[in-house]
């Protein structure tokens, strides 16, 4: 029953407030940590990665995304029509006035193994390269080269 008067009810004190925040902090920091230990679990070169997994399991994995990097690459490579793109280049290289000359430097490897193949990382270089020269005008005063 009231007895006629208005009642407050009394808010929630300083203490509850403060530990509500901290709860909060808590479960926040908790969430975060838990997240990056789950992404740097599969990442190779991350600390967690060398710590939980051995240097077998870092090089094999290394070399599947490079091989899915070159297969890419390749893919790309099939997908382009080769007299257009000689006909842009040349097109950008008889205009004089160019922007960037952009260049991959290559050297041979002294011995090849057979998990590397000789041209996988120029590959790669030269479709990243050309994709970007192609994708962006920015670009359209450049030119690739490589040697």
């Amino acid at each position: 029953r009231s007895n006629g008067g208005s009642q407050t009810q009394p808010g929630p004190s300083k203490h509850t407030q403060d530990m509500f925040g901290c709860h909060v902090v808590i479960v926040v920091s908790t969430i975060f940590i838990l997240m990056l230990l789950i992404l740097c679990y599969s990442l190779p070169f991350s600390q967690l990665f060398r710590i939980v997994h051995s240097y077998d399991d870092m090089y094999d994995q290394v070399e599947a995304e490079t091989k899915i990097r070159s297969e890419n690459a390749k893919q790309y490579f099939k997908r382009q029509n080769p007299k257009e793109s000689s006909l842009l280049y040349n097109d950008r290289l008889q205009r004089k006035n160019l922007t960037f000359v952009l260049g991959i430097v290559t050297v041979q490897r002294l011995q090849e193994s057979s998990t590397h193949s000789s041209y996988g990382y120029l590959l790669q270089s030269a479709a990243s390269l050309d994709k970007i020269l192609k994708k962006y005008t920015y670009f359209n005063n450049s030119i690739p080269f490589i040697c």
